[in-house]
């Protein structure tokens, strides 16, 4: 959410986008092929780079259970890998 810590709210944030109660992390690869921006109005590139943990490219359940357990302090987040280690 924005305030440089991970806790409930941004577990929760990451588990609607996972289950698509939310539409910002949706990228249509096939547009900016086309020379089209995306057109996904609600995009938002910097939500998607922090949540993707696993780098696949989409926000899914992993992405979500990395986030859940750094909120509850058994995990670290690699600021550079976004690799999820437990403590």
């Amino acid at each position: 959410n924005g305030d440089a810590s991970i806790d409930a709210t941004d577990y929760s944030i990451v588990t609607d986008e996972s289950l698509g109660a939310s539409a910002w992390s949706a990228y249509n690869q096939a547009d900016v092929d086309n020379g089209v921006e995306n057109a996904n109005a609600n995009y938002d590139h910097a939500m998607t780079l922090a949540a993707d943990l696993n780098k696949d490219g989409r926000v899914n359940a992993v992405d979500a259970t990395g986030v859940e357990e750094v909120s509850l302090y058994v995990a670290e987040i690699n600021q550079q890998t976004g690799e999820v280690t437990p403590y």
